[in-house]
């Protein structure tokens, strides 16, 4: 990590109490957010966790950091509690217990006692850019999809059934890349916009340099939490469907290109963790950092402006 935020104006007075250095202001995000040190960790993280978390019952504790790694996306059947993959305690360790709904629900709660949704989807949902359809109808093509994705051994390419690096609308693969590798900031989003645009290089014939990665040393603890090799593709799997779940993509597409959107990440990452592995990474390892990579630009607004230029199939 870089930052959390975007923080709200009493959490960036509470926090600036505490250590006047903690909060910055991020263009990117066009809102105060928390640093992180040097080597991405957190300033409040102790040898026993959070330092924030248990003083004044977490009063202190900025809200992102509450709801991290939960999200809530609000249907018209009702809520769906959705998690990001861009850490290895989510994506690694398959022996950990499950943890409850209500348990997960409780994290969604604010300091006022309002759940507030991460994302809404209308009445109608768009199937192709030019067909609505109902809601409900939609719910009935996912279903399948979903239970599809749960099943072991399932090949999550053959759910999304879509091929990727769709003919874009404006502008070129090659294009892309290359804006995403130009970006030379001392920020961790831009190290992984960077490799995301060098495995889409790949798929052109190019070659994958071999860049920085900061994060390298939090993935390497998992050798010790999780000394016996998670099953990877089980991890693929789970962030398919989750993809799918968190209906994120009705924000800025038709469902068909969500799915050719997913077949794109899908490809990208299997290149990524496959150029891990190569590097020394276990394979479990290199797919969970390779799939904070994905997950993290895919819900950027750089692949978000990508993904509605992106054609549907016929």
């Amino acid at each position: 990590m870089h930052a959390i935020g975007a923080l709200e104006e009493d959490e960036v007075v509470r926090l600036q109490a505490v250590d006047p250095d903690v909060v910055g202001y991020s263009d990117l995000a066009d809102a105060h957010v928390l640093r992180m040190r040097p080597d991405g960790t957190c300033p409040f993280l102790g040898d026993t966790g959070c330092m924030l978390h248990e003083p004044m019952n977490g009063l202190i504790k900025p809200h992102p950091c509450w709801r991290f790694p939960y999200g809530l996306t609000a249907t018209p059947t009702g809520g769906r509690i959705t998690t990001e993959h861009r850490c290895s305690c989510r994506t690694i360790g398959r022996d950990r217990p499950e943890v409850p709904l209500e348990k997960a629900a409780q994290e969604l709660v604010e300091r006022d006692g309002r759940t507030r949704a991460n994302h809404t989807v209308d009445a109608e949902v768009a199937i192709r850019r030019d067909e609505m359809i109902p809601f409900a109808e939609y719910e009935a093509i996912e279903a399948p999809m979903l239970k599809a994705l749960l099943e072991e051994g399932a090949r999550p390419e053959d759910v999304i059934d879509r091929q990727p690096f769709p003919n874009l609308i404006e502008g070129t693969w090659g294009a892309i890349a290359g804006g995403m590798r130009v970006v030379e900031t001392d920020s961790r989003f831009d190290d992984a916009l960077s490799w995301f645009g060098a495995a889409i290089d790949v798929r052109d014939g190019g070659t994958m340099d071999h860049q920085a990665r900061p994060w390298t040393e939090s993935f390497d603890r998992v050798l010790t939490r999780v000394p016996e090799a998670d099953d990877a593709e089980a991890m693929i799997r789970d962030w398919v469907a989750d993809s799918l779940w968190s209906l994120y993509w009705t924000a800025y597409g038709s469902f068909e290109q969500a799915r050719c959107e997913m077949a794109t990440r899908l490809w990208l990452l299997r290149r990524l963790a496959q150029e891990f592995v190569s590097l020394g990474s276990r394979e479990d390892v290199a797919t969970a950092e390779a799939l904070m990579i994905v997950d993290l630009v895919g819900t950027s607004e750089w692949w978000e402006g990508i993904t509605a230029r992106l054609s549907e199939a016929d």
